[in-house]
């Protein structure tokens, strides 16, 4: 309900004051599995129809797990997903399309030292990918 309901800046306020340092991150979105299917319908009705002229990233099967990512501004990317970032930026663009429903979005997120190698961090990615085939985004680097 804060993505709805006019809450937007309450939302990023919230945001901002969880928001980590600058590093390097994997995140990844969670919802119950109860809401897999409706949210996988809802997604490829906004996407088909290029509601509100945004960038969707790519669909696969339906899942609990929304979506696995890295990004070295989290409270950027996370900002994107919600769909509160620049249109053409290719993320989940949750406001645009999530229906009003009951449930909780879950957020977690890992922070890596700045000594581990980006090969580490993308197979860490991949591997979180491949063993939990997330509805949205895809695997493997950009």
């Amino acid at each position: 309900s804060a993505i709805h309901n006019g809450n937007r800046a309450t939302l990023l306020e919230k945001l901002k004051s969880l928001s980590a340092p600058k590093g390097r991150y994997i995140y990844q979105f969670t919802v119950e599995q109860t809401l897999s299917e409706t949210l996988h319908q809802a997604f490829k009705a906004a996407k088909s129809a290029g509601r509100n002229d945004r960038a969707y990233c790519r669909v696969n099967a339906a899942s609990a797990l929304l979506y696995v990512g890295s990004s070295t501004d989290l409270h950027s990317r996370i900002k994107q997903h919600l769909g509160f970032g620049n249109k053409g930026t290719y993320a989940m663009q949750l406001c645009h399309w999530l229906p009003e429903l009951e449930g909780a979005l879950n957020i977690q997120a890992w922070r890596f030292a700045q000594n581990v190698d980006n090969s580490v961090i993308q197979a860490i990615e991949d591997g979180l990918w491949a063993l939990n085939r997330p509805m949205f985004g895809r695997q493997g680097a950009r």
